[in-house]
């Protein structure tokens, strides 16, 4: 494990970010804005719509189950959950836009947690059982720790959760079901402000010298670029690396979504996130010439990645038991630390984007 941080940490070193003062060699303006235009309507809309449909079809079998109460609506509530987690990382790469007012996105998913407040916090209400905690908006006035993502996995698989089946009305669940509501709301609040006219989608689709986003294309690309490079660092540091060779040597309690066994699956739909914004953009088809090279590595890289993700996709402490999946972990870690620094070097180069300006993490 010793020779992957040292591997990784190599990586990292000789990643590069973007100048936005240097001008793209190989395209236009006229090239990169159908980029950006794809960018939108192909991936970010539809991706914050999916997330929707799965936020509400989350708070609807969490409604059953408060109903019913029994083992196969607590099974159908999961995997509604399942389906929300894949739904959400898939466009959580996106720290940009909308999702950044109003600690939107810690309010989905506040995470990582270094001092447990989530846990202190949704065993606290839990505890409580008052209802009028829970009631109506009063969720949304919470601290961001519990009203999300990682609020709702404890109540459906964490301490107690036996509950859920017990067979009658209980409070554990009214509190899932509050939870489940609220990030339905917050799924809405972003959709609906990516599809408003004249909105935030406009100023990505059109860049231009009178548009407050993106004042060229260049600037539009960069932008782009910036989503996957920080994408691909906040999944090794703060998915992978995080449980498996942070503070204190690998721990499977450090790992998001370990309660409920989706910590690799969401990886994996992160990647594939990222993915979306490399290939369905069209990012990679306006590279040119010998540059071609560099989108073949760059695919068959994201094609490895999301193959390995897949695999190792079982409960984060058996993968950390058996040394086959641990290898297998440490191939996964160090093939998304090359591909953020082929993201970086070679497709910015090869574009004439200028070494020197840093992306900063975005977590």
């Amino acid at each position: 494990m010793k020779r992957l941080v040292v591997l990784f940490a190599a990586a990292a070193l000789t990643t590069l970010g973007l100048a936005t003062g240097a001008k793209a060699a190989f395209v236009s303006d006229a090239e990169i804005q159908p980029v950006m235009q794809r960018t939108v309507d192909e991936v970010i809309i539809p991706g914050y719509s999916a997330f929707r449909n799965a936020a509400e079809a989350a708070g609807a079998a969490m409604n059953k189950l408060c109903i019913a109460n029994d083992a196969p609506s607590y099974d159908g509530a999961k995997k509604a959950f399942a389906d929300l987690v894949s739904a959400w990382s898939r466009i959580e790469v996106l720290r940009d836009g909308p999702v950044l007012d109003n600690n939107m996105f810690e309010r989905i998913l506040f995470f990582p947690d270094r001092k447990g407040l989530a846990l202190k916090q949704i065993q606290a209400m839990l505890s409580a059982k008052d209802e009028n905690d829970i009631a109506g908006p009063s969720m949304k006035g919470k601290s961001v720790a519990v009203q999300g993502l990682t609020g709702l996995e404890y109540v459906l698989t964490g301490t107690g959760a036996e509950e859920l089946s017990a067979g009658k009305d209980n409070f554990r669940c009214h509190a899932g079901r509050a939870i489940a509501a609220n990030v339905a709301v917050l799924a809405g609040e972003l959709s609906d402000a990516w599809n408003a006219p004249d909105g935030i989608a406009d100023k990505w689709r059109k860049p231009g010298a009178d548009n407050p986003v993106f004042r060229n294309g260049e600037e539009g690309l960069i932008a782009l670029l910036g989503i996957l490079v920080r994408g691909l660092e906040t999944t090794n540091e703060k998915r992978l690396m995080i449980f498996s060779t942070g503070e204190g040597g690998a721990n499977h309690k450090k790992a998001l979504y370990w309660r409920s066994g989706l910590t690799l699956k969401s990886v994996e739909d992160n990647l594939k996130g990222l993915q979306a914004f490399w290939d369905d953009s069209g990012m990679q088809y306006i590279i040119r010439g010998e540059g071609s090279a560099i989108t073949t590595n760059i695919n068959f890289e994201f094609k490895t990645a999301i193959a390995t993700a897949a695999k190792l996709d079982m409960p984060v402490d058996k993968m950390l038991a058996d040394e086959k999946t641990r290898s297998r972990l440490e191939f996964l870690i160090m093939t998304v630390a090359d591909l953020q620094a082929r993201l970086n070097n070679d497709y910015g180069r090869a574009m004439g984007l200028a070494a020197g300006f840093t992306f900063s993490d975005g977590d």
